[in-house]
């Protein structure tokens, strides 16, 4: 918008500017042949740099051409008129020298003389009305200035007579192809009001967008447009954006509350509606932020808070958060559901809700949990140690009778404990065996997994039976059962007949 408002604020000076060059080539015009008066004699006289003397024309110059009257003032104008003025070495000068003017069809001559006392004489002769060939002149070198201006602005600017017909225009008009020109101006000649969007298209069917003013100025009018296509294509891309995110979140199952750097609701979902039993009116009024929180206090749709006073310092505790991006909580509300409250920080000082539903996925974790708890508790009871090892060699589970059998201590838990670490366990409570080196070998292994057993004997002398399990996901299970020595004595004894 910025940038519009300035390229109005240009339009409207280069429109100025080209009145002022309309007015004053029209003067131009009337004086491009005066018949001054005879006798017109400009003359100064300087001394030491100071203008001590001057004929009444040459005041009337300095002053309509709002001048200050000193030595460098005056030579900068009569160079303007005879550039070989500032060639002339004053120092030196010992007779009169005359300079002959650089305008075409001037026949005006300036004659330089040395007086007494180091004084100095300029006198313009030869010539009539010279205070007005100064104005003209000058006029007409700031008309030629704004004459460039206007051809190079970057923005249609033209002018038309009473009968519509283009009777003048800038470059960057005459620049319009396709006949996009032709059609900007029919359609601009038939607008009602001064300052208009209007869109034109080309022969090929493009399509352009302009704002368009005009005034009219005695006789004629005139027209300058600026072309925001641009603008109009960024603001349709933006409307087709909103709605393609409206859509979006419309079949969003998390609510979702967009409020402004005021903190007034500015966008809302449907599943806000359901999650919260907000009225869709309420949230339409565009509440503020407080407001909508009072609401959801109200409808139990939020813990019920002990102390009111103590709620709102909270509540402005978590809208800061939220605009940090930091800010979560979880609500446990009286009818039993469980809501996942986010705050995140938008462009501008925007805050973004989202209200989530997260009563399935609490329960289920809850059950997990439950289940994860009851088979530990179910492991501990068991008399067989147990490990069980993820593919990449972390111990993800065990029971006391592991820890009780290889002396692993309490503080060395499951998820800190490698394959390697529990290995130089077992082998440092055992004798060696190939089994070891057998199991690292099938952790490691993909395909042909298979249950298989094993022998090891512990230091004391006791025999252990170990089992590998594969299981799902390429986890692997070890077992350590300990071996009834006596009952295998027994059952080695022969027995020899009498």
């Amino acid at each position: 918008m910025v940038l519009l408002e300035n390229a109005w604020i240009a339009a409207a000076a280069a429109t100025l500017a080209w009145m002022l060059v309309l007015a004053a080539l029209a003067m131009y015009r009337k004086r491009r042949n005066p018949t001054p008066p005879a006798g017109d004699v400009l003359r100064w006289v300087w001394s030491d740099q100071r203008i001590i003397q001057m004929s009444p024309d040459a005041l009337d110059l300095m002053q309509r051409m709002q001048t200050p009257i000193t030595t460098q003032a005056v030579v900068h104008i009569l160079s303007t008129r005879f550039s070989d003025l500032l060639d002339v070495d004053f120092t030196s000068l010992t007779g009169p020298i005359t300079i002959a003017s650089d305008w075409r069809d001037d026949r005006g001559t300036l004659q330089v003389s040395p007086l007494h006392n180091g004084a100095m004489s300029f006198s313009l002769t030869q010539n009539a009305g010279q205070v007005d060939l100064f104005i003209q002149n000058r006029a007409m070198h700031v008309l030629d200035q704004v004459e460039s201006v206007v051809q190079s602005t970057p923005f249609p600017v033209w002018q038309a007579n009473q009968d519509n017909t283009i009777i003048a225009s800038n470059q960057a008009f005459r620049n319009l192809t396709d006949a996009l020109g032709e059609r900007l101006h029919d359609i601009a000649t038939r607008l009602q009001q001064s300052d208009e969007r209007i869109q034109v298209e080309n022969t090929r069917g493009q399509q352009f967008w302009f704002d368009v003013n005009f005034h009219e100025i005695d006789d004629r009018t005139v027209y300058y447009a600026l072309d925001v296509t641009a603008v109009v294509k960024a603001e349709q891309a933006q409307r087709n954006f909103v709605q393609t995110l409206t859509k979006t979140f419309a079949t969003l199952s998390i609510g979702l509350a967009i409020f402004d750097r005021n903190r007034q609701l500015v966008l809302f979902n449907p599943a806000l509606v359901d999650l919260t039993t907000l009225p869709a009116e309420f949230l339409s009024a565009r509440p503020n932020l407080l407001s909508v929180f009072d609401k959801l206090r109200d409808r139990h749709i939020m813990p019920e808070p002990k102390n009111y006073a103590s709620w709102r310092e909270k509540l402005a505790v978590l809208v800061a958060a939220a605009a940090e991006g930091t800010f979560s909580e979880v609500w446990n509300l009286p009818n039993g559901q469980i809501y996942r409250i986010s705050g995140r920080p938008h462009p501008d000082g925007a805050l973004a809700f989202l209200f989530e539903d997260i009563t399935a996925e609490v329960s289920v974790t809850r059950k997990y949990r439950s289940e994860l708890e009851f088979y530990y508790s179910l492991l501990d009871q068991m008399d067989t140690a147990v490990a069980v090892f993820s593919m990449s060699g972390s111990m993800i589970l065990s029971n006391e009778a592991h820890q009780d059998l290889w002396g692993i201590s309490e503080s060395e838990t499951i998820r800190d404990t490698t394959f390697d670490q529990a290995q130089n366990a077992w082998q440092l409570h055992s004798r060696p065996s190939p089994f070891w080196g057998d199991l690292r070998e099938f952790l490691s292994q993909i395909e042909h997994r298979s249950v298989w057993h094993d022998r090891v004997m512990l230091d004391d002398g006791r025999e252990i039976e170990c089992t590998v399990l594969p299981l799902p996901d390429q986890h692997t299970a070890v077992t350590f059962r300990q071996l009834d020595r006596a009952a295998k004595s027994d059952a080695d004894l022969l027995t020899i007949s009498a």
